[in-house]
């Protein structure tokens, strides 16, 4: 599935490295849509936080809900970690 998303959206480890915290990598469209809109945001804490805007009463959100605090998965490898301050600036921007 990573190849698959890697030459869907022609992933770049070094995106990275260089942007803080504006790439990331999702294999789906509703995660993509959180992020754009501020909904959805990873925290320099390396949970998910998600805006307390979504009602939860509709089912169309459970997928979104459920990450709420939940563990980022990480590369193995550290030098491929979301900067710490990229982190902080992408939960600055989630709609509270």
């Amino acid at each position: 599935m990573i190849a698959e998303i890697e030459r869907k959206y022609d992933y770049k480890p070094e995106l990275f490295l260089k942007q803080p915290g504006r790439y990331m990598l999702s294999g789906l469209h509703s995660f993509h849509w959180a992020l754009d809109k501020n909904i959805l945001s990873p925290g320099p804490d390396l949970k998910w936080h998600v805006s307390k805007l979504l009602d939860k009463r509709n089912r169309d959100y459970q997928e979104l809900l459920d990450l709420n605090k939940k563990l980022i998965i990480l590369p193995r490898d550290k030098k491929y970690y979301p900067r710490m301050d990229g982190l902080e600036w992408r939960l600055s921007k989630i709609i509270s």
